[in-house]
C-alpha cells in the first residue's frame, strides 16, 4: 500500500509539472508591470476619501465604528470599551454603515 502511495504521489508532482511547465506564462496587469503605483494612488484616495466619510459621522457612531472594524472587537467587548449596552452598540453599528454608505456614494467612493 505505501508503495502505490508514493507512486500515486509521484505522478502528481510530475503531472503538475509538466501542466505548469506546457502552459505560457499569464499576462501580468498593468498596473503590476508599472511597478504598482496606480495601485497604490487609488488606495491612497480612497483612504482619503473613506477618512473624510468617516469623519461626517457622528462621534457616537464612529466610535462604534472604529471599535467594532478598525480594533476587531466583538460587541460585547466594544460595550464595555464603550461603557454603553450591546443593543446600542448594535443599534449604532447598523446605523453609522447605513450612513456610511450613504456618505461614500455621495463622494464617489463604492466598493
Amino acid at each position: 500500500m505505501r508503495g502505490w502511495l508514493f507512486t500515486v504521489a509521484r505522478n502528481l508532482a510530475i503531472d503538475g509539472w509538466r501542466a505548469r511547465s506546457a502552459r505560457p506564462n499569464e499576462v501580468q496587469d498593468l498596473a503590476e508591470r508599472a511597478g504598482g503605483e496606480d495601485v497604490r494612488l487609488d488606495q491612497i484616495l480612497i483612504g482619503l476619501e473613506m477618512q473624510d466619510a468617516l469623519g461626517s459621522l457622528s462621534a457616537d457612531h464612529r466610535a462604534v465604528v472604529d471599535q467594532l472594524y478598525y480594533r476587531d472587537r466583538s460587541v460585547a467587548d466594544a460595550a464595555i470599551a464603550l461603557g454603553v449596552p450591546v443593543g446600542t452598540v448594535k443599534s449604532r453599528a447598523y446605523y453609522a454603515l447605513r450612513a456610511l454608505r450613504v456618505a461614500c456614494e455621495e463622494r464617489g467612493v463604492t466598493p
